[in-house]
């Protein structure tokens, strides 16, 4: 092949980009057992001297009730719209902002759907665990451990009571920060069925609504409404300006959507750069379809420099998100000694975990420790063609979906 045509075979290589991971909308829904896990370890964390105040406190409180002939007056929560910027502290450790949020832990605040009181995502988990404990036991119920510290209406509701609780407030209490926040968990009820009939029309207006007033999970549960026709009219462009102004606001999900949205040119013009960009800062986050992508597109030199170094980087990090596509395609890089040093042992591990973890292709690579271990030709015709080419960029792996 004369010089010309190889480099205009290189050109044709680079500007080919093989599929990149795609899946469906991460939906928000219960509580995982990763987050509940680090919920019990929050727990498990707090100190002693904390707990014997937060006692002390619900002791007092028991106290001055049982005291007095008159049930303890409510706290009435404050509005945000009469704040002028003033911070609000927590009702419980008064050291937090009410709203405080730790995204790294995955930790969320609290919200009272009786009277629309913030708790900070540390105290939440120790309400949590107080209010189940006086759910069975009346010595806990003697000390309001199962009622809300603001309005002393019990803090847990079944989904049916939770629906009425948040459109009353709705109605009450037009005005406050609690609104935004109310309406997304009305849209979260309508579309999952949680306390109501399942109504997509009426989600997707609540959705609009909190969206509208800067809510970034509401704009991402819009843009996935309006991207699939649930509840609304189906626009591609509409539900790629939604999932931009999530990403925007650094919400991971919305950035790696959009990546996918410019890697297919879907409501916005076909961009491979601009993709990498917001999968690149996806990955940041710690989103490990995202950080796949990052190295499919940096091993075929599509949107970025041809790099195997960093698609070995990004593939290692998504591999250890769990990814199986990562895995393999690390597996094919440790056997060719491409970006790293040649490695079988580190390739047959890798094939392995893809396979058990259901990657049809490393299931049908042979599992040998020697030099061939991936890239050896397997020996059925149905498992040729699956095998991905030992060409030097991955410009034809197989599509995974």
């Amino acid at each position: 092949m004369t010089g010309g045509g190889k480099n205009q075979a290189k050109a044709t290589a680079k500007a080919t980009c093989p599929p990149l991971l795609r899946s469906g909308h991460d939906r928000p829904g219960p509580i995982g057992r990763d987050a509940t896990r680090r919920a019990r370890l929050l727990r498990a964390r707090r100190t002693r001297a904390s707990q014997r105040a937060f006692e002390a406190d619900a002791g007092a409180m028991a106290e001055a009730a049982s005291s007095s002939s008159r049930r303890p007056a409510r706290i009435k929560p404050k509005d945000a719209a009469a704040d002028d910027g003033e911070e609000h502290l927590c009702l419980i450790c008064l050291s937090n902002a009410d709203d405080h949020e730790d995204r790294a832990r995955g930790l969320d605040c609290g919200m009272c759907s009786a009277c629309g009181t913030f708790y900070c995502c540390d105290c939440k988990p120790e309400l949590s665990r107080r209010a189940a404990l006086a759910a069975g036991d009346a010595k806990y119920q003697a000390l309001g451990w199962d009622k809300c510290p603001a309005c002393r209406e019990p803090l847990r509701a079944s989904h049916e009571e939770n629906v009425v609780r948040l459109e009353k407030l709705l109605e009450t209490r037009t005005e406050g920060r609690h609104v935004v926040r109310v309406q997304y968990k009305l849209g979260l009820a309508y579309e999952l069925g949680r306390g109501c009939v399942v109504d997509e029309a009426r989600a997707a207006h609540f959705y609009g609504l909190a969206a509208e007033a800067g809510h970034v999970r509401a704009m991402f549960a819009l843009a996935i409404a309006v991207d699939e026709g649930r509840g609304v009219a189906r626009d591609e462009a509409l539900a790629a300006a939604w999932f931009a102004a999530a990403a925007h606001r650094g919400a991971a999900k919305a950035q790696f959507s959009l990546g996918i949205r410019f890697a297919e040119g879907r409501g916005v013009d076909k961009d491979a750069a601009r993709a990498a960009e917001w999968f690149s800062a996806a990955a940041a986050q710690g989103h490990a379809k995202a950080a796949c992508n990052l190295g499919i597109m940096h091993a075929a030199g599509s949107g970025v420099a041809q790099d195997d170094t960093l698609a070995a980087f990004h593939y290692r990090q998504a591999a250890r998100g769990g990814v199986a596509r990562a895995m393999f395609d690390l597996a094919c890089l440790y056997a060719r000694g491409r970006g790293m040093a040649k490695d079988d042992v580190a390739a047959l591990a890798w094939c392995t975990k893809a396979a058990d973890l259901g990657d049809t292709t490393a299931m049908v690579a042979p599992r040998r420790p020697d030099s061939r271990a991936v890239s050896a030709r397997p020996r059925s015709a149905r498992a040729r063609r699956r095998r991905l080419p030992p060409s030097p960029v991955l410009t034809r792996a197989p599509a995974r979906r």
